[in-house]
C-alpha cells in the first residue's frame, strides 16, 4: 500500500505545472542577408527571461516584445510566456545561436547562415545611383586602401537618411587585425541627392592594422524606425522599421619594408622648425626659451615620438610637458605639437642647441626620409658666468688677467682682516645686549622668540602674510602675537591650541626652526593646519611660565 502511494505521489509530481516546463526556440529564416534580419521566438513556461547576451555578441536586438497566453489541457491551466526578438547580423557568414538557459531548461541550438551583399537590387551603398532608390544607406570611404602595417587609416562613415526617424541607433563593428577609435564627435549636416534630401550623420575612426595581409572591415550598420507611408498607417502602427549596413571593405596591408628604419613610422609627411628662439644673450639671470613645432600628416599624437633639445656641456636644458592637438583636413588628419624648452647657461662661452633628428617612411614616395633642424648658437652674456678656467668672462668674451701670486696673499690677507674685524664688533654688540637684556630661553624642543620685548613692540603681522612669506621666524612670531595670552616663547603654543592638526604644525615648525626637519614639510603642515583661525584654549593663565629654569644665567 506504501509503494502504490508513493507511486502515485510521483506520477502526480510529475503531471504538475512546476515540472512540465516547455521551453523551445525557433527563426522565421535560417539564410538572409547582411541588411536584413531574422525573428527569434522563444517560447516558455518559466518565469525568468533569457539571457540575451548570449546572441547580443553577433546580433543587433533592433526590437523585442513580450507577450503571456493562457491555456487548458488535460483539465490543467497552462500559462506561457513568448518573448520574440527583431535581430539584425553583425557580421557575415554562418552564425550560431547557442543553447539558451531559461529557468531550469535549455533551448536547442540554432544556425543563421548571413550571405554576403544586401538586398538592394544588387546596388552598392557607395553607389551614387542607390541614393535614388533608397530611404536609408550608408557610405563608407578611407585614405589609404593599401596602407603599411601600423599606418593610421582615416575610415569616415557617412550615415544617409531621407525619411523622418522616429529612432536610431549607428553600430561600426570592431576589426578583426587592427585597433579602430572613434577620433571626432558626429556631425550632422544634409545632402541634395538624386533631388532628393538626406540627413546625413558622419562618423570618422583611426583605424591602425597590427598585421600585413588583407585587412576585411566590417560595414557598418544603422538600425531604427521610421514613419510609413500611407499605407503603414491604414493597416498597421504607422511605424516601419528600417536595417541598412555599409559594404564591407577589404585593405591590401603592406609589410614593414627591409630598409625601413628601426623606429618604424609611416606616415605621408613630417616637418619640424622652431617656432621661438632667444634673439639676444642668455644669462644665469636671462634664461633662453625654445619653441619647437612638429607637424606630421597621417599620425595621431599617440603615434609620434618625443621631441627634444640637447645643448653641449656649456647649458642645461630644462624641458617642459608637449602639447598637441589633431585636426580632420581634406579627408587626412593632421596632428601638431609644440614643446618648449629652458636653455640656462652653465659656464661662459657659446651653446650650442641641437635637436635629434626624427626618422619616418614617407608612405607616399615608399622611401626613408629623416626630419632634422639646423643647429643653433647661443651666445651668453660675460657678466653671468664663469670660463672653464675659473677667471670672470667680460661681456665682450675676454678673460681679465689673473692675479699675481703676490698679489693674490695681500687680497686673502686683508679679506682675513675684515672678517676678524667684523667677528670682534659683532661680539662687542652681543656684550653689550646681553648687560641690558635677558638672554632668550630655550628647551630641548622650542624656539623663542626675544625674552623681555614686550609684545606690542614685537611688530606682529597677520598670520597669513607670514605663511604666504615661508619664512619660519616670521610664521613664529605672527603666532606667539595671536596666541591667548600673547606670550614670546613658541614652545607653549602647542598646549594652548585646542585643534589637534595646528598643534602638530606647531611642533614641526619647532623642529624646522633647530635644523632637524624639512622646512618644505612643516610649511605644508603650517598652511593647512592654519587655513583657517587657529583654535585657542579657553582659560589659560595670563604668564606663560613653563616652569623651567633658564639655560643661562640673566645678567
Amino acid at each position: 500500500m506504501k509503494r502504490l502511494c508513493a507511486l502515485v505521489c510521483l506520477v502526480a509530481g510529475l503531471s504538475s505545472p512546476m515540472l512540465l516546463a516547455d521551453t523551445r526556440a525557433s527563426v522565421n529564416r535560417t539564410s538572409i542577408h547582411a541588411d536584413e534580419s531574422v525573428r527569434l521566438v522563444i517560447e516558455t513556461d518559466a518565469r525568468q527571461a533569457p539571457d540575451e547576451t548570449a546572441f547580443a555578441r553577433d546580433f543587433v536586438i533592433t526590437a523585442r516584445s513580450t507577450g503571456r497566453s493562457v491555456s487548458y489541457a488535460g483539465g490543467r491551466m497552462r500559462l506561457s510566456t513568448r518573448y520574440e526578438y527583431e535581430l539584425s547580423p553583425r557580421r557575415e557568414g554562418r552564425i550560431v545561436i547557442p543553447s539558451l538557459r531559461v529557468g531550469n531548461d535549455n533551448t536547442s541550438v540554432l544556425v543563421v547562415d548571413v550571405l554576403s551583399g544586401s538586398t538592394s537590387n544588387g546596388r552598392s551603398p557607395n553607389d551614387s545611383a542607390a541614393s535614388s532608390t533608397q530611404d536609408v544607406f550608408i557610405r563608407t570611404t578611407v585614405d589609404s586602401r593599401q596602407p603599411f602595417v601600423q599606418q593610421g587609416v582615416l575610415m569616415t562613415v557617412r550615415f544617409y537618411v531621407g525619411r523622418s526617424m522616429i529612432d536610431a541607433a549607428l553600430d561600426q563593428p570592431s576589426i578583426d587585425g587592427a585597433s579602430m577609435q572613434q577620433v571626432a564627435s558626429d556631425v550632422q549636416t544634409s545632402e541634395n541627392l538624386g533631388g532628393r534630401n538626406f540627413q546625413v550623420v558622419t562618423r570618422q575612426y583611426w583605424v591602425v592594422p597590427d598585421r600585413p595581409g588583407r585587412l576585411r572591415i566590417p560595414g557598418a550598420r544603422l538600425v531604427g524606425t521610421t514613419a510609413g507611408g500611407f499605407f503603414d498607417e491604414a493597416f498597421g502602427d504607422g511605424l516601419e522599421r528600417v536595417n541598412a549596413v555599409a559594404d564591407t571593405l577589404v585593405l591590401d596591408v603592406q609589410p614593414q619594408p627591409a630598409d625601413a628604419p628601426a623606429d618604424w613610422l609611416p606616415i605621408r609627411h613630417l616637418g619640424l622648425r622652431y617656432l621661438t628662439l632667444p634673439n639676444s644673450e642668455v644669462g644665469a639671470e636671462k634664461p633662453g626659451r625654445v619653441v619647437i613645432e612638429m607637424v606630421a600628416d597621417g599620425a595621431m599624437p599617440a603615434d609620434l615620438p618625443s621631441l627634444d633639445l640637447d645643448a653641449n656641456n656649456a647649458a642645461q636644458v630644462y624641458p617642459e610637458p608637449a602639447e598637441s592637438k589633431f585636426a580632420i583636413r581634406n579627408g587626412r588628419m593632421i596632428t601638431t605639437v609644440t614643446r618648449a624648452f629652458s636653455v640656462l647657461p652653465t659656464q661662459a662661452g657659446d651653446i650650442r642647441l641641437t635637436v635629434p633628428p626624427i626618422d619616418w617612411w614617407n608612405t607616399a614616395e615608399r622611401r626613408h626620409e629623416s626630419a632634422a633642424l639646423a643647429p643653433q648658437v647661443l651666445r651668453v652674456s660675460g657678466d653671468a658666468t664663469f670660463s672653464a678656467d675659473g677667471n670672470k668672462t667680460t661681456a665682450a668674451g675676454k678673460n681679465v688677467d689673473a692675479p699675481r701670486p703676490v698679489l693674490r696673499q695681500v687680497v686673502i690677507g686683508s679679506l682675513m682682516a675684515v672678517v676678524l674685524a667684523a667677528l670682534a664688533i659683532a661680539a662687542w654688540i652681543g656684550i653689550k645686549r646681553r648687560s641690558k637684556t635677558p638672554p632668550p630661553t630655550r628647551s630641548g624642543r622650542g624656539h623663542s622668540l626675544p625674552a623681555g620685548a614686550p609684545v606690542d613692540q614685537m611688530k606682529p603681522e597677520p598670520l597669513s602674510v607670514a605663511l604666504s612669506s615661508g619664512q619660519l621666524p616670521r610664521i613664529a612670531a605672527a603666532l606667539c602675537a595671536l596666541s591667548e595670552p600673547p606670550t614670546t616663547r613658541l614652545e607653549v603654543i602647542p598646549a594652548r591650541l585646542a585643534n589637534a592638526q595646528q598643534q602638530e604644525a606647531v611642533n614641526a615648525l619647532e623642529a624646522a626652526l633647530w635644523g632637524g626637519a624639512d622646512v618644505e614639510k612643516a610649511l605644508g603642515l603650517l598652511r593647512s593646519a592654519f587655513s583657517t583661525k587657529p583654535e585657542w584654549v579657553k582659560g589659560l593663565p595670563e604668564r606663560d611660565d613653563t616652569g623651567l629654569p633658564p639655560l643661562y644665567p640673566t645678567a
